[in-house]
């Protein structure tokens, strides 16, 4: 079995130093052990004298897991990762934050496609999803795209999930700062309230921009009617269902009316919502296709993020602990169940992130009749880093 050699031993750290007693006695802590030595130490391993070392790990189900011997002469290759986030992938169609805008063409039919791959569906086909808008005989680019946005938005309105946010953005300066009156808005909602009565700068028609002041990638949303009532009673209606996050104290300073400029519609990729489960439903990021009809004549696409899966990340460490089943070395598997009697040792904790430490060693206890097959065991260590009491320590041993 030369590729049960080829195996990776992963340990999920707490941020508190490497123990220098005999062996780990709290789950999630970590000591290194020299080969020969009695006790742990948190010394640099010696290049010079080729230590072999172990690693003693208490995992989170307070069973003592003792590495292979590892011999730093052995090393092939090592490397620190600090966390790194994951990036949802984000198109502009028209106005990108800096440049373009939206053809307009009276009469035209104006159909954007979206094309996807949910990847939690069986086969993980190719999906689609659409909005049409066939402009009037005195057509602007507002028209257009809040009649594709509100078709967008109907079309996804069936989904288990929200996978899209699709906003209007626009080049406009800003033309009012709204004072001192904070906003209350609800994800979902059409309806906002202000702190304080906004109706001489807020009126029917009236373009808002929330979360930044001046032009750029922040939404907008046009007022379609005003309520009845008095100061922070008074209802204002927007345009589009607010697909922000729900804050019932929206900064004045982010808060302002904006005079109209050229049009984008901004999508964006919810990642933060597609069902993440250990063992079920693994993660990766969200990648799509914007498609435009020929009406759109030269409206630009522009990619404003391309997706990428972050490193050191909750979801990334506890994928590959689940893969690893608790370094109890099965090499193959789809699934095992029940999936309790294996997640019970394993140590990812979504509140946290991690710096990752790898470490290949050549492993030549395989030989044959012509000589060694060359092998490869893998040390992976997780440190929680919420500071740098274990990273610290970390470094200096590994020599970083």
């Amino acid at each position: 079995m030369i590729a049960q050699n080829n195996v990776t031993h992963l340990y999920v750290c707490d941020n508190v130093a490497p123990v220098t007693t005999a062996a780990p006695t709290v789950a999630r802590t970590m000591g290194m052990k020299k080969a020969g030595e009695t006790l742990c130490s948190i010394e640099a391993i010696s290049t010079v004298n080729s230590d072999g070392f172990q690693i003693l790990y208490m995992d989170n189900a307070s069973k003592l897991q003792v590495s292979p011997v590892f011999y730093w002469n052995d090393l092939v290759s090592k490397r620190k990762v600090a966390a790194t986030s994951d990036a949802a992938q984000v198109v502009a169609v028209g106005y990108n934050g800096t440049t373009g805008s939206i053809e307009v063409n009276n009469g035209g039919n104006y159909l954007l496609t979206i094309g996807y791959k949910e990847g939690t569906k069986q086969f993980n086909k190719r999906l689609y999803r659409y909005g049409q808008y066939t402009a009037d005989a005195t057509a602007t680019q507002y028209e257009i795209l809040n009649g594709v946005q509100d078709s967008l938005l109907k079309s996804m309105a069936k989904d288990p999930y929200v996978m899209f946010k699709v906003e209007k953005i626009n080049a406009g300066a800003l033309a009012n700062a709204l004072g001192t009156s904070t906003v209350s808005v609800v994800n979902g909602s059409k309806n906002i309230v202000c702190s304080e009565d906004m109706t001489s700068l807020i009126v029917v028609g009236t373009l808002l921009r929330f979360g930044t002041t001046g032009a750029g990638t922040a939404p907008v949303y046009k007022v379609a009617s005003v309520g009845t009532g008095v100061g922070a009673a008074r209802i204002y209606t927007l345009d589009q269902p607010y697909q922000g996050v729900t804050n019932a104290t929206f900064a004045a300073a982010s808060f302002e009316s904006v005079t109209e400029g050229n049009y984008g519609l901004l999508i964006t990729a919810m990642d933060s919502n597609r069902p993440f489960e250990v063992g079920k439903w693994a993660f990766n990021p969200l990648r799509f296709d914007v498609g435009l009809s020929t009406d759109f004549g030269s409206t630009i696409t522009t990619i404003n993020t391309y997706p990428a899966k972050g490193n050191g990340t909750y979801k990334d460490i506890a994928t590959i602990e689940w893969e690893l089943i608790g370094n109890r070395r099965e090499a193959y598997r789809i699934a095992e169940y029940p999936l309790n009697s294996i997640n019970t040792s394993l140590a990812a904790n979504s509140a946290e992130t991690y710096t990752t430490y790898t470490l290949q060693f050549r492993e030549d206890s395989t030989n044959t009749i012509g000589g060694t097959a060359d092998s490869l065991m893998t040390l992976m260590i997780a440190a929680d880093q919420t500071d740098d009491t274990l990273t610290t320590q970390l470094d200096t041993i590994f020599g970083f």
